[in-house]
């Protein structure tokens, strides 16, 4: 089976950070070290209100843009005026104090503590400023993380028309489009900056939401010229490593290598997500020194994936939910949190995953069947009885999955039926319902197939089914012999299903304690882990290793 299925793919689409939070790199020039690409006219003038109308609120917004735009030297006064000041937030005065000694490295981060906080501070600060850009792409973002789409694109577009053209806010506007399956309109937004082609970060932007669109790259000649022209390896991070993505899905793994390494130089947390991705699905292994980026400060997505090849689920459960509190404008690391935390057999945690997913994409079928099999799998766990008032619920949304153009949606709606059956005692339908979503799986090389060969075999155990032996000996014999049967859900989880096996009766215990593979004799070698957590074809977490 090729490894280099659309499944397999994770394409290098913009980060969307708060605005005060993006590397100053970001929004400078390409051609000059310091020259910012935002006009000037805005921080002068927020200088000028400041000397009449000294507050902590414009000093903050100051001292984010002079870092932004390498103008620190300018705000001294204000960082002092910031550090006198009593009502002055802790961590505002630490970045001042930052500023003074001359070592203002890191952006200030939001001081709302949640979205409708940042909601309201945003609101009220754009009264005040209605043409700052950068506000309303950040009013934008709470907005999709509570859900408020239509709320959300009203601010992005007005953040987009106020831009001028922007880098960061053409990027991130994209983002946004993506993030509600709009791909068409995310793409006009890049090619219709006019810097695009002289731009290596909005062109590696339009590379990656061409190829999410599924269309070819018609800027690939460009993007080699400018990644051979350009000086300044910041601004080439993203563009080597989306160029180097290309030549890796061509097969080109020779070719794709060097660019790896070129974009890891001076890498940011995209960057380092996207070379964990390469060494998953092909034999570039090592890119990232994971002892050096478990020390990173951010750059949580990598992180998990990094403790998820060191099988140590329980940190990469962890890094997991810092991502998807870094990036709650998509539901997809709800998807990788509730996987990984069905392979710990946690369901109250795995509920409450999937509810914070589901509100920024209500129709997201893989969260929908995640939260049913979630609850009927905390139902069972607590000894409750698993009837129709529990599941009539979940076969009816099944039903309707089933139905779906996705071949990988209805062997996940398969697998879940299956699941289901088991729990109704009519072992003999969810065994077949099981095998349909496997067949199903198989048909279209969905490496989902494995977990729901995992999950059976959990059932038939814990059921004690008669063809439960026969089930663990045909997985046992499949494990390590490559592509998906040496991943490491399969090394974390085989062993505790060898412990249930010997004592099915205790399979509720079992199956929820703490979990050490180190000493395992099933261990297989480290290999390729091929999962992808696009909402358009996601990797289907059918019920996962659970009661």
């Amino acid at each position: 089976m090729s490894v280099f299925k659309k499944i397999d793919r994770r394409d290098l689409i913009p980060i969307w950070k708060n605005s005060n939070e993006v590397s100053s790199v970001e929004f400078t020039a390409v051609k000059s070290k310091i020259s910012p690409e935002m006009s000037t006219s805005y921080f002068e003038e927020l200088m000028k209100d400041f000397e009449y109308n000294r507050n902590v609120g414009v000093g903050a917004e100051l001292i984010n843009i002079a870092i932004l735009t390498n103008n620190e030297f300018k705000v001294h006064h204000v960082a002092d005026f910031i550090l006198k000041n009593k009502y002055s937030p802790l961590r505002l005065k630490d970045l001042a104090k930052h500023i003074l000694d001359g070592n203002a490295f890191f952006p200030l981060e939001s001081i709302a503590h949640n979205a409708e906080d940042d909601i309201r501070l945003k609101r009220s600060w754009l009264k005040e400023h209605p043409k700052d850009s950068l506000s309303w792409i950040d009013l934008g973002r709470a907005f999709v993380s509570i859900g408020e789409h239509e709320s959300a694109r009203r601010s992005i577009l007005t953040g987009l028309q106020l831009s001028n053209n922007h880098r960061w806010v053409s990027r991130v506007s994209s983002r946004f489009f993506i993030s509600i399956n709009e791909n068409d309109i995310a793409h006009k937004i890049l090619k219709r900056n006019p810097n695009l082609t002289s731009d290596p970060w909005l062109l590696s932007a339009e590379i990656a939401v061409a190829k999410s669109n599924g269309r070819s790259p018609q800027n690939w000649k460009i993007a080699k010229r400018l990644s051979e022209t350009i000086q300044s390896e910041f601004h080439l991070t993203e563009l080597n490593s989306c160029l180097a993505s290309l030549e890796l899905l061509e097969g080109n793994q020779k070719k794709a290598k060097p660019l790896f390494v070129k974009s890891l130089r001076h890498p940011n947390s995209n960057v380092l997500a996207q070379a964990k991705w390469a060494e998953r699905i092909s034999d570039l292994k090592n890119l990232v020194d994971d002892d050096v980026l478990k020390k990173q400060k951010y750059s949580n997505e990598a992180k998990c994936w990094a403790y998820y090849a060191d099988c140590d689920m329980e940190s990469a459960l962890k890094y997991s939910l810092l991502w998807q509190e870094e990036e709650p404008y998509t539901c997809e690391p709800a998807i990788l949190s509730s996987y990984l935390a069905s392979l710990l057999d946690r369901y109250d945690e795995m509920i409450n995953i999937v509810k914070k997913g589901l509100v920024v994409e209500p129709e997201n079928e893989t969260l929908m069947l995640n939260k049913y099999f979630a609850e009927a799998s905390l139902a069972e766990i607590n000894n409750k009885e698993i009837g129709l008032e529990i599941v009539g619920p979940v076969l009816k949304y099944i039903d309707k999955a089933s139905h779906s153009n996705d071949k990988g949606i209805i062997a996940h709606a398969y697998a879940n039926i299956g699941f289901i059956f088991y729990k109704l005692k009519d072992f003999n339908a969810g065994r077949e319902w099981y095998e349909k979503a496997i067949n199903m799986f198989l048909s279209i090389n969905h490496p989902s197939q494995v977990l729901a060969e995992i999950n059976h075999l959990r059932e038939a155990i814990i059921s004690e089914s008669p063809w439960a032996d026969d089930l663990f000996e045909s997985i046992n014999k499949k494990i390590g012999k490559g592509g998906v049967w040496n991943d490491p859900a399969i090394r974390f989880y085989m062993p505790k299903l060898a412990k249930i096996k010997r004592d099915p009766s205790n399979w509720r215990v079992l199956l929820t304690e703490s979990h050490d593979i180190s000493t395992k004799t099933v261990l297989v070698n480290k290999k390729i882990t091929k999962f992808n957590f696009s909402r358009n074809n996601p990797t289907i977490w059918i019920s996962n290793k659970k009661k």
